[in-house]
Parts: structure tokens; C-alpha cells; sequence
């Protein structure tokens, strides 16, 4: 399997969302896309899913009006059928909730995959700050590969989604600092279509990040 993202579930009406950066849909309709929840050293715990949707705001897909702080997508996930039954992502792995930008100095969890070494994830907890607008914090070894990874707020099997890895730079020039879009009433807009099961969104192909 060939890796390019990280991704994680969110709860849903039906159970089978998961959110990443927009970036990550390189082009098309989202579907045809593995998730892998998980995963660690070679080993799949909770199998291997498929994604047959995507969901965008429409200043990231129209490519004149693309803005970075809107760089988050939904996926939906198709179920598994196991014993004659279908079975939903949420069902399997739980899913978080999901949430508003952070507060400043808030504390987040920001599990992660960097490519070519994702045998198993990367996990850091940094306070937050804000830079030019979007969120950031500081933690090294976030490269290519934890663009899409949840900033969690919380406790317990149950946390929020405050932040997703993207949005300045398509989540940071330096693997020291990663940034987010701001999740606000623009998210949560996206976010219900999804969990209506609308019809789904054609994403561009992604621009360069601009890191020198």
C-alpha cells in the first residue's frame, strides 16, 4: 500500500466519515482510497478500507478562489461485510468528535504517519499558538506523509477535532512546525453534507505547498 496521508474517523449519523487535509484528494471524486486505521509495523488490526466519496468547501475546489483555510475534506467509507452483516468504520474504531479551532496554548495530541517510515505513527502533545491567522504548534519529525493528521483535545476513547494538519504551506515548511486551517462554521457547513450522504465533490489537483 502506498502512503501519502493520514487521516481519522469522525462520528457521524451513519459511521463511515473519516477527515484529512484537502490536499490529500489529489483529483477526482475521493473515491478508490484506502484507510488503514491502525496500522503498525506491517500489521492491519482493523482491515483495510475503501473510500467512495468526498466532500470539500468550495473556496478550496475552485481553483481561482482556493483558500487555505479551507484545507480539510471528508471521506466516506464504504462498510466491510462481515457474516453476512455490514459493518461501519465508527463501529470498528470509535470516532472522535469533531470540533472549532483551538484556544491559544490549548494543549493537542497529534497522532501522525511520516512517509517512508510509517510503520508505525508519530505522536506528539505541544500547546498551541497562532501564526499568520492559522493555528500552529512545535514538535519535530511532522514531514511529508502527517499531512490530514487530527490535533485532538480531550480524554478517554472519545476526543475532538480541533485542528487537521494543512492549511499554511499545506501544513508547515519545516518538519519543527505544522499548522491547521481554521475549523469554524465553514467545516461544520462541509461536514453536514457529508453526514447526509449528499452527492459528493470533484477536488482539483492540489497547488504546490510554496515552501521554498
Amino acid at each position: 500500500m502506498l502512503h501519502t496521508c493520514t487521516a481519522s474517523v469522525v462520528r457521524s449519523k451513519h459511521r463511515d466519515l473519516i477527515v484529512t487535509a484537502a490536499h490529500c484528494v489529489r483529483k477526482g471524486d475521493g473515491s478508490g482510497y484506502t484507510f488503514v486505521p491502525g496500522y503498525n509495523d506491517g500489521k492491519t488490526p482493523y482491515g483495510v478500507w475503501r473510500t467512495v466519496a468526498a466532500y470539500g468547501a468550495a473556496k478550496w475546489r475552485h481553483q481561482g478562489k482556493r483558500s487555505t483555510q479551507r484545507d480539510w475534506a471528508f471521506l466516506r467509507v464504504a462498510p466491510h461485510l462481515a457474516h453476512g452483516r455490514a459493518a461501519r468504520i465508527q463501529d470498528v474504531v470509535g470516532g472522535n468528535r469533531l470540533g472549532s479551532a483551538p484556544h491559544r496554548r490549548a494543549k493537542v495530541t497529534v497522532p501522525g504517519y511520516v512517509l517512508g517510515a510509517a510503520d508505525q505513527p508519530i505522536t506528539c502533545s505541544a500547546p498551541t499558538y497562532v501564526h499568520h491567522g492559522y493555528p500552529a504548534f512545535d514538535c519535530g519529525g511532522y514531514q511529508g506523509g502527517v499531512s490530514g493528521s487530527p490535533w485532538l483535545v480531550g480524554h478517554g476513547k472519545v476526543r475532538t477535532v480541533v485542528g487537521i494538519i494543512g492549511g499554511l504551506h499545506q501544513g508547515g515548511c519545516s518538519p519543527a512546525t505544522s499548522y491547521s486551517s481554521t475549523l469554524g462554521h465553514g467545516i461544520r457547513t462541509v461536514y453536514h453534507r457529508a453526514v447526509r450522504h449528499k452527492r459528493g465533490d470533484s477536488f482539483p489537483a492540489p497547488p504546490g505547498d510554496g515552501c521554498s
